[in-house]
């Protein structure tokens, strides 16, 4: 999965490198469900405008959540790993020189992963310099629970211009977002269900042209 969105990535700069319409960028928190409640994750966007009201790209948001329970897994703690990657599509209904409201769609990939942060396991990694490969061994959390779903988000995006950095029409926004997060998947003790539900963002969008 990570080869993959790295790819995307290269294609998507790619393309707006030759490109003269609008890009925006999106950073900032959210309140995201996960195992039981909602918790505090980070999330970012980027999208490029294929016209004055859509633009299209690639996004993500993670979070992580220690529990003072094992889940019936051998263990006397646990911590929960969530990360979405997805590409979204954007359309503003209202816009203006100072705000836009948008709607917006974005679908990919969800992976929940449980570890036992009390006990390690060692992983081959392998590593190249000055052109040889060495490979090694790191220690990570053990992991007692993958899982991975469809994800398909849906919601509106309102923003306001707060600042404005050059004189080349690039503004920044002060950004809230609501959606829902809908996961499609086997239902298992970790099902799709338990991570569906209400996702609220708050951030800065940089938005602006591209040369």
């Amino acid at each position: 999965m990570k080869k993959t969105f790295i790819f995307c990535c290269i294609l998507f700069f790619s393309i707006i490198q030759s490109q003269k319409n609008d890009i925006a960028f999106f950073m900032g928190g959210n309140f995201q469900p996960t195992l039981k409640s909602h918790h505090l994750g980070g999330e970012f966007e980027a999208r490029y405008f294929v016209s004055d009201k859509l633009s299209l790209g690639l996004g993500g948001r993670c979070t992580s959540k220690t529990y003072n329970e094992n889940f019936g897994f051998p263990a006397d703690r646990t911590r929960g790993k969530f990360m979405a990657i997805h590409a979204i599509g954007y359309y503003d209904f209202l816009q203006n020189e100072k705000f836009f409201l948008s709607g917006f769609i974005n679908s990919g990939m969800y992976q929940f992963a449980l570890v036992n942060p009390d006990e390690l396991e060692m992983v081959k990694v392998e590593q190249e310099i000055d052109g040889v490969w060495y490979t090694g061994e790191t220690a990570f959390a053990k992991v007692l629970q993958r899982k991975r779903f469809f994800q398909m988000t849906t919601g509106l995006d309102f923003s306001y211009k707060i600042a404005k950095i050059t004189s080349d029409n690039v503004g920044i926004f002060l950004t809230s977002k609501a959606a829902y997060q809908n996961l499609i998947g086997k239902q298992c003790a970790f099902g799709a269900n338990k991570f569906s539900g209400i996702l609220l963002s708050v951030g800065v969008t940089i938005k602006g042209p591209t040369k």
